[in-house]
């Protein structure tokens, strides 16, 4: 019997783990001998990612295709994959139908991002792929969501916890949209939700009957392009402990309190009562981002609304300030900010962190002497 540590199947699963990021030393390993073939291509395969920007939609479209062949003439591969990243053109002939038909057995997380729009056999592929078992995470970005979009999660896995949605051509939206088709599913119980660009589709997703169940959801993230009725949503995510929101580039959506919505049974729209963190009792963590649009006197009327209504039970303890691009915050606004969050009736204060770089942050941080002598204020690199 050999006693090279080689003839011992868990040290070679153990070495070659460490080339997990090298994907031609993963290749070069896979030809040395049968008993590292295995492990090579549990590596190789495990995130699934053609993503080329470089590539024409064309010479994408054809490397997917033999991916989907190699599946095909490889069977064996599939129960290697955990993730896919798919990017795609929605064409007659694209090859997501195919790939949305294998029989993954132990995917946990899909990203797919679709230019040319969701038709309905590219609804129906996606509830299929929607549909494995295994589960858990899903990403979908489109250029532009149509009436169909609603198939998608018709037949969705109950193991589904975490969605991320987005329509990724702002300038496609427009208003008023066409109505999603009637959601015939199940709703998901998701843990974490985040949306953005979705024009006013994202009432229809959040509110019943639809695909999702927002009671057990603890992440939220509403990026721009979505307008929350926040009196309509708050009693619907009461569990939730950490919100993201991206302050809209339309100065009336930024004040959020003036955000109109129309109502169901009227087309005179409503406004819409201010964003509160009171209206939370169980979020922990924050974050505002800021657009480069967003005057300094928009900001302060917006953090006032926010903030002044944390009492004395509030269970937050970070929020994050934060600008895109990362830029200063003028006197006034820190000085109010400075004076929201030390004034606050908690027996133990929120940290405050700034989302700038090293210069900027140097620059505000003067400006927020109450919170900087607790040593409440904390630099949080952009990215």
């Amino acid at each position: 019997m050999s006693n090279s540590p080689f003839t011992v199947q868990e040290l070679v699963d153990h070495c070659i783990s460490f080339l997990q990021d090298s994907m031609s030393d993963l290749r070069a390993c896979s030809l040395v001998a049968r008993s590292w073939v295995y492990p090579a291509q549990a590596h190789l395969f495990r995130d699934s990612n053609l993503t080329n920007s470089d590539l024409t939609v064309f010479e994408n479209c054809m490397l997917w295709i033999q991916f989907s062949k190699t599946l095909h003439s490889s069977p064996h591969l599939i129960r290697h994959m955990r993730h896919l990243n798919i990017e795609l053109h929605v064409a007659p002939l694209s090859p997501l139908s195919r790939i949305c038909a294998f029989p993954f057995t132990h995917v946990q997380s899909v990203s797919i991002k679709l230019t040319g729009g969701i038709t309905e056999p590219c609804a129906l592929a996606l509830q299929r792929l929607f549909s494995l078992p295994t589960l858990c995470r899903v990403t979908l970005k489109c250029s532009a969501i149509s009436e169909n979009f609603m198939q998608i999660w018709e037949r969705c896995s109950p193991t589904i916890r975490h969605v991320d949605l987005s329509c990724t051509r702002e300038k496609e939206i427009r208003f008023p949209l066409p109505s999603l088709t009637l959601y015939r599913g199940a709703p998901l119980k998701l843990e974490s939700l985040s949306m953005q660009y979705l024009g006013t589709f994202d009432s229809q997703l959040i509110h019943a009957p639809g695909p999702f169940d927002l009671w057990h959801l603890k992440m939220l993230r509403l990026g721009s392009k979505v307008g929350a009725a926040w009196q309509e949503l708050a009693p619907k995510v009461q569990r939730l402990e950490t919100l993201d929101i991206v302050a809209d580039r339309r100065p009336k959506a930024l004040i959020l309190a003036d955000f109109l919505v129309a109502s169901d049974n009227s087309t005179h729209p409503s406004p819409q009562i201010p964003l509160t963190v009171s209206m939370f009792p169980k979020i922990r963590q924050l974050r505002i981002i800021f657009p480069a649009t967003a005057t300094q006197i928009v900001i302060r009327r917006l953090l006032q609304q926010t903030l002044s209504g944390i009492g004395h039970s509030s269970m937050i303890r970070t929020i994050t300030i934060a600008t895109d691009p990362p830029a200063f915050l003028d006197h006034d606004t820190c000085e109010l900010l400075d004076s929201l969050l030390s004034g606050l009736p908690m027996p133990n204060l929120p940290t405050l962190e700034l989302d700038m770089d090293p210069l900027g942050y140097d620059g505000t941080i003067l400006h927020l002497p109450r919170m900087a002598s607790r040593n409440l204020v904390v630099c949080v690199p952009p990215g």
